[in-house]
């Protein structure tokens, strides 16, 4: 299955106390019984760290079709004592010691491990942990190697009289290495924009309609003119929109490499005098963060979103087409300040859909929006 047809099929969530004694069977199921922890070590987990405890439920039976969990510790190296002892939890731990993934036999070979893995990653370290880390036998290295863990030669671990590989799988390396460090690079910042503003903006969305409409996405908001500018009007007076701008002299502005300089010095009410500094607007987007925040997506098609709970939302993204890295650098940004962030885009819009397939962005399903009755994409990170 690919991704989209799992999340169709299976919710991802933290396990239930009352589950504890079905992880222990499914456990039993999936391990020999010189390698399986006995149930009251699973029972223990479960209450002690159910946070870390993460289950694939299958949406059609409403059982549990795998797991992952582990215990979180300052420790970098995995022994055989984490999976006996939940007190060696650390809330505020930087490392996980996985204690086990398992997937019951009905449901393997359809990715539903990987998607377990790759979850569970974007979970941890969206709290800000370093790595994962797992102890496994030697035939199982290859399958972990294409999850992206890397193989530290033999564990310091005895489980079940067994020889075990440990792997570990840094959180901070799903992007392409110095891909992040691209970005701040670039001499640009984000701020609130202004009413004095408008017309800049304005001109950036009449250049945005005209490049989708060169690249087969003329209805997006070609046929009704979006976004209005009563619309932007509105966004800048609720201070919900935002602008990517430089100074003209972009060698001036390598002090600015930080986009967060820019809203932290808003924030304290210390905003520059734009008479002062002559900027040139390279984008615009709207962005909120909230519980529920977007109406729209409340109804999702074809699919669901990844997790609940407040999240970002991106709109009316566009570029002046006069600077490079302008979209990423606004969703990059946004992103930061949530960790959670969804949007969503027009099928005929291929070019976002490729950036956000680089940013590391899952699409969920299908949404409708109110301005038209084309269907949205829907995205998640």
């Amino acid at each position: 299955m690919n991704r989209e047809e799992i999340r169709r099929r299976f919710t991802f969530r933290t396990i239930r106390l009352g589950e504890a004694q079905q992880a222990a069977e499914i456990e039993q199921i999936c391990f020999p019984p010189n390698e399986a922890c006995p149930p009251d070590m699973i029972f223990a987990r479960v209450a002690m760290v159910p946070d870390l405890f993460l289950v694939a439920e299958d949406r059609e039976t409403g059982k549990i079709a795998g797991f992952l969990n582990g215990i979180a510790t300052d420790e970098a190296k995995f022994r055989d004592e984490f999976f006996s002892d939940s007190g060696l939890y650390q809330q505020d731990g930087k490392n996980v010691m996985l204690c086990g993934l398992d997937v019951l036999p009905p449901y393997r070979r359809q990715g539903l491990a990987r998607a377990l893995v790759e979850e569970y990653s974007r979970i941890e370290r969206q709290k800000g942990r370093q790595r994962l880390v797992l102890t496994c036998l030697d035939e199982k290295v290859p399958m972990y190697e294409k999850m992206g863990f890397r193989d530290l030669g033999e564990a310091n671990s005895t489980w079940g009289g067994e020889k075990w590989h440990e792997m570990d799988l840094p959180l901070q390396e799903h992007v392409p290495e110095g891909a992040h460090d691209r970005i701040q690079e670039l001499p640009y910042r984000i701020r609130k924009a202004r009413p004095e503003d408008l017309e800049q903006i304005m001109e950036i969305y009449a250049y945005a309609r005209a490049f989708m409409a060169s690249h087969g996405n003329p209805n997006q908001w070609g046929p009704n003119q979006w976004p209005p500018r009563e619309l932007i009007e509105e966004d800048i007076r609720c201070g919900d929109s935002y602008v990517c701008v430089r100074r003209r002299d972009a060698a001036d502005c390598a002090c600015e490499s930080n986009p967060l300089a820019g809203t932290a010095s808003d924030r304290a009410g210390e905003n520059e005098n734009p008479a002062a500094t002559s900027e040139e607007i390279l984008g615009v987007f709207y962005f909120v963060f909230g519980e529920d925040i977007e109406p729209t997506y409340r109804l999702i098609e074809d699919g669901a979103w990844i997790r609940d709970g407040a999240y970002g939302v991106v709109h009316r993204i566009a570029s002046g087409g006069n600077a490079r890295g302008v979209g990423r650098f606004c969703i990059d940004w946004a992103y930061r300040q949530c960790h959670h962030l969804r949007i969503d885009t027009h099928t005929d819009n291929k070019v976002m859909q490729n950036l956000l397939g680089k940013m590391g962005f899952t699409h969920c399903g299908t949404i409708f929006v109110h301005e038209d009755n084309d269907p949205r994409l829907a995205y998640e990170k």
